[in-house]
């Protein structure tokens, strides 16, 4: 399954938590799916905000194109959680 290396465990745990437990989970509980999709879309979406905030502070401007684009994939990421809440449950409110 997983090689548990010296001082490893905790993420071991996480990695089988994320593997193995929450898919489970959100079998049994689709309310939690769709809530853990709706937080996965806000991170994304902080990301993307947090990386055109700084990138006027750059002095580079392939630098600047470079954090724009990533930021611009942030929000498609965002996006894509986005639509498979939408096709998960079109009524679900957290």
């Amino acid at each position: 399954m997983y090689e548990v290396k010296d001082g490893d465990v905790v993420s071991f745990f996480q990695r089988l938590v994320i593997s193995r437990i929450s898919p489970l989970i959100w079998k049994w509980f689709p309310a939690r799916k769709v809530y853990a999709l709706r937080r996965f879309a806000a991170i994304e979406r902080d990301s993307a905000f947090r990386f055109l905030q700084y990138t006027p502070h750059m002095n580079r401007v392939s630098d600047r194109v470079d954090m724009f684009i990533h930021a611009l994939e942030e929000f498609h990421h965002a996006d894509l959680f986005e639509n498979q809440v939408d096709k998960l449950d079109r009524n679900y409110v957290p």
